[in-house]
Formats: C-alpha cells, sequence, structure tokens
C-alpha cells in the first residue's frame, strides 16, 4: 500500500467530508509537484551531463587549438632556420667564387706579364697597332692600356 492510498484511507476514518476532500486536493497537489519535480530533475541531469560533454570537448579542442599553435611556430621557427642557413650557404658560396675569381685574375695578371706567354700567344705585335677583328675592323691605333713596361719590351 502506497503512502496515498495510507492517506486516504487514515482521511476517510478519523475526519469529517469536508476537511478530507481539501486534504485529499492538498495530497494531489502534492503528487502531481512532486512529479513534475521528477522531472525537473531529470531535465537538470540530462543537462548537465550534455554540459560535461560539451566541456569536455571545449577542452579537447583547446588542447588542439595550443597544439596546433605550437605546431605552427615550430614551422615558422623551422622555415626561419631554413632560410639562414641558405643564406649561410649562398654567403660560402660566394666567398668560394670570389676566391676562384681573385685566384683567375691573379693567374691572367700573371700570364699577362710574362713576355714568353705573351709573344707565344700573340706574336710579335707591334705596339699601338690592333689586329682586325671579325667585322674587318682595324689597323685602329691602340693607346689604352699601354704602359710604359710593354713599350720598352718591345724595343
Amino acid at each position: 500500500m502506497t503512502i496515498k492510498q495510507q492517506f486516504d484511507a487514515a482521511i476517510r476514518e478519523h475526519l469529517p467530508g469536508m476537511v478530507g476532500d481539501e486534504l485529499r486536493k492538498v495530497l494531489e497537489d502534492y503528487e502531481a509537484t512532486k512529479e513534475k519535480l521528477n522531472k525537473a530533475e531529470g531535465y537538470v541531469r540530462d543537462v548537465e551531463a550534455r554540459n560535461e560533454k560539451y566541456r569536455s570537448a571545449m577542452l579537447a579542442h583547446s588542447n588542439l587549438d595550443s597544439r596546433e599553435r605550437q605546431a605552427n611556430e615550430k614551422d615558422k621557427q623551422l622555415e626561419q632556420r631554413e632560410r639562414n642557413l641558405q643564406v649561410e650557404m649562398l654567403k660560402v658560396e660566394l666567398d668560394i667564387q670570389r676566391k676562384v675569381t681573385d685566384h683567375y685574375a691573379t693567374f691572367m695578371h700573371m700570364l699577362a706579364r710574362n713576355t714568353l706567354f705573351r709573344r707565344t700567344f700573340f706574336g710579335d705585335v707591334p705596339v699601338g697597332v690592333s689586329h682586325p677583328d671579325q667585322y674587318g675592323n682595324g689597323n685602329q691605333a691602340v693607346t689604352a692600356g699601354v704602359t710604359q713596361e710593354t713599350t720598352e719590351g718591345k724595343e
């Protein structure tokens, strides 16, 4: 037997009709309110469960966002390191090319100063006269680049 049935039996036996009817209405209101409260509590539990689910999802997204930011920062650092490495490699290559160029320039200066090489390679060319070029231009006086040293060697 439920509590409501026990109260109904007690009311019929011990209270007059009008008071009993009023008490029954109050009990019915109580039961209806109790049922609404149980439904509301169930709804609140469902909302709290969903809230917890959303909180955990937000935390997971937050963790992913922070990891993504860290990965992006590492990518930027890596790209900067690669650029710096490329710049350093280009600097080294430029230094090597400068040294090679200096070496060839020194070598060519040595060859140009060597009278035996000039005579062997160019022959006996009179100073101040150029050879005709491929277009037929020639026999023009060469004044640029003639030094005292080259004119002394020819005489």
